[in-house]
């Protein structure tokens, strides 16, 4: 994690991150079950325009999540990352055609 931090935010970011919860993807595709499990970590960016990310990464606001069709397979996901109380979901999601078609087939926010 810290390789990454350093890559994409700097050194001054190493000692920012907090907990941000947990959470479990159940992926139903045609030959296999994925379930992934993520671990949420919390940076906070005082002033986004003093970093450089790298060519092939962007800052997304709230409404490009809301309205790019990129996003809607994740929509749901990205959205409730910005929202300040930490993660505790499990869901699932059928993904018989396309990746970006994926249907979420149920939703649970844990306490």
């Amino acid at each position: 994690m810290n390789d990454l931090i350093l890559k994409l935010l700097g050194d001054d970011f190493l000692n920012q991150t907090q907990d941000f919860g947990r959470v479990t993807d159940l992926i139903l595709k045609p030959d296999e079950t994925v379930n992934l499990e993520i671990t949420i970590v919390k940076i906070s960016i005082p002033d986004i325009s003093t970093i450089q990310l790298p060519k092939n990464c962007s800052w997304y606001s709230r409404e490009q999540i809301s309205t790019d069709a990129r996003c809607r397979r994740d929509k749901k996901f990205y959205l409730r990352l910005l929202e300040n109380k930490p993660l505790n979901v499990e869901y699932s999601e059928e993904q018989l055609g396309k990746w970006i078609d994926a249907k979420i087939l149920y939703w649970r926010e844990n306490p």
